[in-house]
């Protein structure tokens, strides 16, 4: 038996992709954060209790699109399903830091909706593409793969603390 190395390289690169895609845990924390400034910079009449939508919409949305998002990755494949997913994810990140200046609403829309679609378009697509590689130790490879997801809060916590 020989040792894939693509097929490892390939599974390593899916640990790293679902260690961004794990950073969704990191919404109840930043939410506190995001009420806070559109409450003094935004809208003084935003409560911080709507913090629960911030925590809530990503996940619902990761939810519900992830069967299509399976669907998709089947007709185009893991790479393409994954970069529209790195470009989801890096749009609402990018148009959070604009529609924060707004509405609470358009927070909703780019760092709830978007970026829950975005995580869901990838995270079927990493752990397929790795089980693909190794089919005889299909829970191995997809263990490791969403060991990232789970570590991923772990990175963003220690960087947004230090900010």
């Amino acid at each position: 038996m020989t040792f894939q190395w693509r097929g490892a390289l390939s599974v390593c690169g899916a640990f790293l992709f679902q260690l961004i895609l794990g950073t969704t845990y990191t919404d109840g924390n930043m939410g506190p954060y995001i009420m806070s400034y559109l409450h003094k910079k935004v809208d003084s009449s935003q409560l911080l209790s709507s913090t629960i939508f911030i925590a809530t919409i990503h996940p619902i949305c990761q939810g519900s699109m992830i069967i299509p998002s399976g669907y998709l990755e089947s007709k185009i494949g893991p790479r393409y399903a994954s970069f529209i997913s790195t470009i989801l994810i890096l749009g609402a990140t990018t148009l959070t830091y604009f529609t924060i200046k707004m509405s609470f609403m358009m927070v909703l829309l780019t760092y709830g909706i978007m970026f829950g679609f975005g995580v869901s378009c990838g995270y079927g697509a990493t752990i397929s593409n790795g089980v693909q590689w190794f089919p005889n130790n299909r829970g191995l490879a997809s263990g490791f793969v969403l060991a990232g997801y789970g570590l991923g809060e772990i990175g963003r916590a220690s960087c947004r603390e230090r900010v």
